[in-house]
């Protein structure tokens, strides 16, 4: 007489069901795309400045017109220096933390204020932290700071950015201007005219 086989019975039904979800819903998730927001610097409250647009800051000192452009998408800053004064001005900044002009943070560059013309514009230079930089008369430099601090931020990290101006004749002027290391996203950011001419 032939055999019957007997159903099998699972010690715990539910136990399985579960895993099978949990694989279920591991799968899904590891396909799904992830987003993902890039670290970059954000101003904090300061005096002296106004806000052209989020993450474009401008100021005026000493016939000097200071624009500063924060990359939505990187750590990284672009100064504008404008000198429109009859006579030269020094340029120094970096972390306020930083007295000695020992630390890479970036390169300049000299321009013509017209930004139409390109004689007289250089090669971007390095740029070590509280570095004189002189601007003639007529002239516009370019700073673009990669590595503002010498060295990757951390998120949420803070410091501040000094601006020192000196003119002979002149008191020497100190702008400060307080970031914060991001990732929020930022929304119709302006563009720095250096992250266009690279890759």
């Amino acid at each position: 007489m032939p055999r019957i086989p007997r159903p099998v019975r699972l010690a715990n039904p539910g136990r399985f069901a579960t895993v099978g979800a949990c694989a279920m819903v591991f799968a899904v998730a590891c396909r799904a795309p992830q987003v993902r927001s890039n670290l970059h610097y954000q101003p904090a409250p300061a005096t002296g400045w106004r806000e052209l647009s989020d993450g474009h800051l401008a100021q005026s000192q000493q016939g000097v017109a200071i624009e500063v452009t924060m990359a939505a998408d990187a750590p990284q800053l672009e100064l504008s220096f404008v000198n429109d004064a009859p006579t030269r001005v020094v340029v120094r900044l970096g972390p306020e933390s930083m007295r000695a002009a020992s630390t890479a943070i970036g390169e300049v560059q000299l321009r013509h204020v017209d930004r139409a013309r390109h004689d007289g514009t250089t090669d971007y230079l390095p740029y070590l932290a509280m570095q004189d930089f002189e601007i003639p008369p007529g002239g516009r430099a370019v700073f673009y700071l990669d590595s503002p601090l010498g060295r990757d931020p951390l998120l949420g990290q803070y410091f501040v950015l000094a601006i020192e101006l000196r003119r002979e004749g002149a008191p020497m002027m100190r702008s400060l201007l307080p970031l914060q290391a991001t990732n929020v996203p930022r929304q119709g950011a302006a563009v720095p005219e250096s992250s266009r001419r690279r890759p």
